[in-house]
């Protein structure tokens, strides 16, 4: 569910949603210390994608309110390059 649009849609588990690579060698993730949130990055497109592991939780998100919560993961990201 895109925190921006309300869209959603299904895609691979294993692949940039940006570039559309899907060699597991170039897709890394991040997740935070309770493991609720991940910070995947691509190394082909340098770019990055923040996710909610709904199954780590059982308490409601509002979307717009979890992209204040994690800036600090886009922090991260921008630091070391990704976008």
């Amino acid at each position: 569910l895109c925190s921006r649009c309300n869209s959603q849609w299904v895609y691979r588990r294993v692949g940039c949603p940006f570039c559309g690579i899907t060699d597991h060698t170039k897709i890394s993730y991040y997740p935070s210390e309770d493991g609720v949130y991940r910070l995947y990055v691509c190394q082909g497109c340098r770019r990055y994608l923040k996710t909610i592991d709904l199954r780590e939780t059982a308490r409601a998100f509002r979307l717009p309110v979890e992209r204040i919560t994690t800036v600090a993961m886009d922090a991260a990201a921008h630091q070391e390059g990704y976008r």
